[in-house]
């Protein structure tokens, strides 16, 4: 099952085809917020903690870039790119309103 959420850009994400290496395109801008869908790993929701908390996060995500592009990401590669835990989230809107 998908689940959509919101998620908060950590850092900007540019890709560039590889045959024009000079033309890259920001597909996910620092501090935007973003659609995202994360999948779960079953309908049953004791399952689905015990199975969070066992593999370190979720089955599957993806995200909506700037463009409109749905992007599939591994869980490694979206940690680096969204903000995923509550406590990540709230430094960065900490922050914001700080500075």
């Amino acid at each position: 099952m998908w689940i959509n959420k919101k998620f908060k850009c950590k850092g900007t994400m540019s890709t560039s085809p590889s045959c024009e290496p000079y033309d890259w395109k920001e597909e996910f801008i620092e501090g935007k917020w973003y659609n995202c869908s994360y999948k779960t790993w079953s309908n049953d929701p004791i399952e689905n903690i015990e199975s969070y908390k066992r593999n370190d996060g979720w089955n599957g995500y993806k995200a909506i870039s700037e463009y409109g592009v749905e992007l599939k990401f591994d869980r490694a590669h979206f940690n680096i790119v969204f903000y995923t835990t509550v406590d990540e989230i709230r430094e960065s809107l900490i922050n914001e309103i700080t500075e």
